[in-house]
């Protein structure tokens, strides 16, 4: 439900396209075959196509997933905005408190609170528990031993969206930046005081933009997704507050 994982789990990847051959007519074929074949015009070289992401966009991504997996231990608090669309077509707002403390590579915490749903992640190398405040039920389940690969079989086996699951494929080979079909760069903006640089991306199922930090490492200020496959076309809105320096405990 939370979208945060879209760009990563858009529907389809881009097409690839084949040329088709035109045959000729048996008898024209035959009248060919009397006569030396013509010897074919040279054909000027096929210019290489434009890059789908400009050279200085794909240093952008490249410094921001660098800066993520050079992180061991952090917290990163967001604010989150979700748009949900009623059987008329309006649209409805709701906000989401997210916090999600990281120790590489095998202990995880996530507090994903919302007033209508508030939803709990443990996670210590070995099993994952997903836990309801608001209910009081709990589920643990065996995990795989790296977060990264944990999150996948949660998307995967049970269908669990991580809230900013993208967090955890930026900068490695999973991250499917062959998806991309536009990318675009929109200028800065001013997000928690910061000057974040601006792009914008398209891909099948998803428009999403992405505001990164300018002056530090690197790491992503905002992210908005925007739901193309709806035709509402809902929206995802999730701002970044991070703290690098942080300890955190193993117990927690």
């Amino acid at each position: 439900m939370w979208r945060s994982g879209k760009i990563m789990n858009a529907r389809h990847a881009l097409m690839a396209f084949t040329g088709i051959v035109a045959l000729c007519g048996s008898a024209t074929v035959q009248a060919a075959a009397a006569k030396p074949a013509a010897k074919p015009a040279a054909k000027a070289p096929t210019p290489a196509p434009a890059p789908v992401i400009a050279p200085e966009i794909k240093t952008a991504l490249d410094r921001m997933g660098n800066a993520l997996r050079a992180l061991r231990v952090y917290e990163v608090k967001a604010d989150v905005t979700i748009e949900d669309v009623l059987v008329t077509g309006q649209k409805l707002q709701s906000s989401m408190a997210l916090t999600i403390d990281v120790k590489y590579p095998d202990r995880l915490y996530m507090d994903a609170n919302a007033a209508h749903k508030h939803r709990m992640i443990y996670y210590d190398g070995k099993q994952i528990t997903v836990y309801g405040p608001k209910t009081g039920y709990y589920a643990s389940v065996a995990a795989p031993p790296t977060t990264r690969e944990t999150i996948t079989v949660l998307h995967d086996k049970y269908g669990f969206e991580t809230p900013l699951a993208d967090l955890f494929t930026w900068g490695t080979p999973t991250f499917p930046v062959e998806r991309i079909k536009s990318a675009m760069s929109a200028g800065t903006d001013i997000i928690n005081g910061k000057t974040c640089e601006h792009y914008a991306f398209r891909q099948e199922g998803a428009d999403w933009q992405l505001w990164i930090d300018k002056e530090g490492p690197g790491l992503p200020c905002k992210l908005l997704i925007t739901d193309t496959e709806d035709p509402a076309h809902p929206q995802t809105t999730s701002v970044m507050t991070w703290n690098t320096s942080i300890a955190l405990e193993d117990s927690r």
